[in-house]
């Protein structure tokens, strides 16, 4: 019932497409080495109903990594998961706390192509209830050195917080969209 792939190696391309994790979803120290011109991992029409922990993972260099309509349920862990390439999540949902904790967005050596923004939030629902956390521990190296781009299917039920996060990379229509948010108290917007 639950998927343990701690300390995998994935050499190839890595697509989890219509699966129900329904238990836990182990990925820590998990690296994703493969390259494709467009998506080189994808989760795709994915349920996650327990933990699920990315923690320490690498994603691959030169490719995109999709998180395409996901449903985060349960506590959700990206700390000190580094992507290497672009990274897009599209239609997803969080529904309990997820938290990039020095989470490393790095796409200096890729040669992705896209369209929108290096990082995409596109179109997530934050749930009533749910903690959404992006936080750098360093106020030295701030999050996110490339721009970014967040939006939302409806104002976010839950709470996002942001600190030690490097706010002028996010596209000018997303820095403003989570400035009014930030407003009505869905968003916090801490040093950084």
């Amino acid at each position: 019932r639950g998927l343990d792939f701690s300390a995998a190696k994935l050499t190839q391309l890595a697509f989890f497409t219509k699966v129900e994790f329904v238990s836990f979803a182990l990925f820590q120290n998990t690296q994703f080495t493969g390259t494709a011109d467009g998506y080189a991992i994808k989760f795709e029409d994915a349920r996650f109903d327990g933990i699920t922990d990315f923690s320490r993972t690498v994603f691959g260099a030169d490719s995109t990594v999709g998180f395409l309509r996901v449903r985060f349920e349960d506590f959700t862990n990206f700390e000190e998961a580094r992507f290497n390439g672009h990274v897009v999540f599209s239609d997803t949902s969080f529904a309990s706390v997820t938290e990039f904790i020095d989470t490393e967005f790095d796409t200096v050596s890729s040669t992705a192509r896209y369209r929108g923004a290096a990082v995409e939030f596109n179109g997530v629902a934050v749930q009533a209830g749910a903690a959404l956390t992006f936080m750098s521990t360093d106020p030295e190296n701030k999050m996110f050195r490339h721009d970014v781009q967040m939006s939302f299917k409806a104002d976010p039920a839950g709470h996002i917080l942001f600190k030690n996060v490097n706010l002028s990379r996010f596209t000018p229509a997303s820095k403003e969209r989570l400035l009014q948010l930030a407003k009505s108290d869905r968003v916090e917007i801490g040093s950084g």
